[in-house]
C-alpha cells in the first residue's frame, strides 16, 4: 500500500505541474499580478499593500530571463505550487502514513485557492502556503515527537515569522500555538524560556515590517485596518452570503461536502483521532474561518483570505478518510477524483472564457465601459496592446508627435500593473500614476523614486474602457498642449473586447511631481 501510495502520489503531482503550467502559459497576468511585479522593480522592507515576500518571488523571477514574459514571471510560483504538494504529502505522512498524504495531496490539488491562486498566480498567497505549511508541519514533529524536540518549536517560529513577511494573515500560526500551549498543555509552555525565545525569533523576522510602517506614517497596517473597520452596525446578509460561497468555491465545492462529512465522523469517533494534532489542525484552521465570515457581515471581504486555513481542514480531512476507510482505500480515491474532475471542468471552462469569450456578462456597447463587468478579461488582451503600443510608438516618434523623453501616466493602481508589465519596462520607459494615496497604493513611493517629471518632456496618459478616467484637468494643465486620444480596440473571438485609451501629452510647462 505504502508503494502504491508514493506512486500515485508522483502521477498526480506530474500532472497536477502541467495543469498549472498551462493555466500558466495560455493566460496573461492578472491585475494584482501585474501590480505585483512593481514591488520586485523597487525591493524595500515592505509595501504598501504587503509585507515583503512577494517582492523576493518576483525578483527570484528574473533569473529566469532578462526580458520578462507572464510565464517567467510565474516560474518561481509554479514551483512554490509544487513544493506545496510535496509539502502536504509529507505532513499526511508524518501525522499517518503515506496513503494520508496521498489523500491530502488530492484534496489540495483540487482546490482552486491550493493549485491556482497560490500555486500558479505571482501572489502573496503563494509564498504564504509554502511557509504556512512549513510551519505546520515543524509544529506537528514537535507535538509528536516523545520528548518535546524545541528545535522544532525553533524551526516552526523560523516558518510563521516567514509567513508574516508574506501576509499579516499568517498572525493565525501563533494564535493557534498559543492555543495549543492553553488547552493542550496545561499552560505548561509559558513556564518554558524557549517558548518566549521561539516567539522572539518570529517577532525579529517581522521586525523590518514594523519599522518599515514606523518610517512610513504605519501606511500598510492602516490600510489593512481600514479593510477590516466595520462600515456600520447593520448586516450585510449579501456581504456574508458572497463570502461564503467565494469560500466554498474557491476550495472546491466537493472538497468542502468531504471536510464537513469528515467533522461530522470526527465528532461521533472523538477517541479514535489523535487529540493533539486534530487539535492543531482546528486551531489554526476553524478560527480564522469563523472570523472572516463573521467580518463579512459587517464588511466586504475577499474569499482568499481564510484559504490557508483550509490548508489545515484539507490535511484534517485526508486523516479522518484514513481513519474511516483504513485499508479500502479505493472508496477515498474516488471521492477525491471526483473533486478533481470538478477542478478540471472548471479549469477547462475558465480557459476558454478567458481566451475565447464564451459567455459575453456584459452587453455595454459605450466605447468607455466597454468590458467593464467581465472580469474575465482581466487576464487578456495584453499581449495585444503591446504589439499596437510599439507600432504607435514608433510611429509617434519618427513623426515627432512625441518626443524621445515620453514617459507613461495613468490614473490608478489598476491598470497601471498591466501598463507597467506590458509596455512601460520593456520600453524601459518610467510609468507614474497621477491620483490618491487611494489609488496610487505603492505608485506613491514608486513615483517618488522615480522622481519629478522634466520639463519639456512629453507622456503617454492611458486608461481603458474597462476602468475609464480621463485625464484630470490638473495633470493637463502641466503641459503646454495635448492630442485627441487615440485607441487600440481588443478583439477576442472576432468580438470587441475592451478599448485601450492613450492620450499624447505634449511639453511639460515645468519640472513638477507626481504625487499631487
Amino acid at each position: 500500500m505504502k508503494e502504491k501510495a508514493i506512486k500515485y502520489f508522483y502521477i498526480l503531482l506530474i500532472i497536477n505541474t502541467l495543469i498549472r503550467f498551462f493555466i500558466a502559459f495560455f493566460t496573461n497576468l492578472g491585475i494584482d499580478e501585474a501590480y505585483y511585479f512593481s514591488y520586485g522593480l523597487y525591493l524595500d522592507w515592505s509595501y504598501f499593500d504587503h509585507p515583503l515576500m512577494i517582492a523576493l518571488v518576483v525578483k527570484a523571477s528574473s533569473i529566469f530571463g532578462s526580458s520578462f514574459s507572464a510565464i517567467g514571471l510565474r516560474a518561481v510560483p509554479l514551483i512554490i505550487g509544487t513544493l506545496n504538494i510535496l509539502l502536504i504529502f509529507h505532513i499526511g505522512k508524518t501525522i499517518k502514513d503515506s496513503m494520508t498524504g496521498f489523500y491530502a495531496a488530492l484534496l489540495f490539488s483540487a482546490s482552486f485557492y491550493g493549485s491556482v491562486i497560490s500555486g500558479t498566480f505571482v501572489l502573496p498567497d503563494n509564498p504564504l502556503t509554502f511557509f504556512w505549511l512549513l510551519s505546520l508541519l515543524f509544529a506537528i514533529k514537535f507535538f509528536t515527537a516523545e520528548k518535546h524536540e524545541w528545535p522544532f518549536l525553533f524551526f516552526f517560529a523560523i516558518g510563521a515569522g516567514l509567513a508574516f513577511l508574506s501576509k499579516y494573515s499568517a498572525l493565525a500560526l501563533w494564535f493557534g500555538m498559543l492555543c495549543m500551549a492553553l488547552k493542550e498543555k496545561k499552560a505548561a509552555w509559558f513556564r518554558q524560556p524557549r517558548f518566549y525565545l521561539a516567539g522572539m525569533i518570529s517577532i525579529l523576522l517581522f521586525l523590518p515590517v514594523l519599522i518599515w510602517n514606523i518610517n512610513h506614517n504605519f501606511a500598510s497596517f492602516s490600510f489593512h485596518g481600514n479593510r477590516m473597520r466595520l462600515e456600520d452596525i447593520v448586516l450585510h446578509f449579501d456581504y456574508f452570503a458572497s463570502e461564503l460561497a467565494g469560500q466554498v468555491f474557491y476550495n472546491n465545492p466537493i472538497n468542502i461536502v468531504i471536510i464537513i462529512s469528515c467533522l461530522i465522523y470526527f465528532f461521533r469517533h472523538k477517541k479514535d483521532f489523535d487529540r493533539t494534532i486534530t487539535s492543531w489542525l482546528f486551531f489554526t484552521s476553524l478560527p480564522v474561518i469563523f472570523a472572516t465570515l463573521l467580518i463579512s457581515f459587517f464588511n466586504r471581504t475577499l474569499p482568499h483570505w481564510s484559504g490557508p486555513a483550509y490548508l489545515s481542514l484539507i490535511i484534517f480531512a485526508a486523516l479522518a478518510l484514513r481513519q474511516k476507510y483504513a485499508d479500502a482505500y479505493h472508496k477515498p480515491i474516488k471521492l477525491a477524483l471526483a473533486s478533481q474532475a470538478f477542478f478540471g471542468v472548471i479549469i477547462v471552462l475558465g480557459l476558454l472564457q478567458i481566451n475565447f469569450g464564451l459567455i459575453n456578462p456584459g452587453s455595454n456597447t459605450d466605447d468607455e465601459k466597454l468590458g467593464k463587468n467581465d472580469i474575465s478579461l482581466d487576464m487578456y488582451g495584453w499581449k495585444q496592446v503591446t504589439q499596437e503600443m510599439d507600432k504607435m510608438v514608433t510611429a509617434d516618434l519618427k513623426s515627432g508627435a512625441i518626443g524621445n523623453n515620453y514617459v507613461f501616466i495613468t490614473h490608478n493602481w489598476f491598470p497601471a500593473g498591466h501598463i507597467e508589465f506590458y509596455l512601460a519596462n520593456p520600453l524601459k520607459k518610467k510609468l507614474y500614476i497621477w491620483g490618491t494615496e487611494e489609488k496610487s497604493h505603492q505608485y506613491m513611493l514608486i513615483n517618488e523614486r522615480r522622481g519629478m517629471i522634466e520639463q519639456n518632456s512629453d507622456a503617454y496618459y492611458i486608461t481603458t474602457s474597462r476602468y475609464f478616467a480621463s485625464p484630470d484637468p490638473n495633470l493637463l494643465n502641466h503641459y503646454k498642449t495635448f492630442d485627441n486620444r487615440a485607441v487600440i480596440r481588443l478583439h477576442r473571438n472576432d468580438k470587441a473586447a475592451f478599448n485601450v485609451f492613450i492620450y499624447r501629452l505634449k511639453e511639460a510647462k515645468s519640472t513638477f511631481s507626481m504625487n499631487n
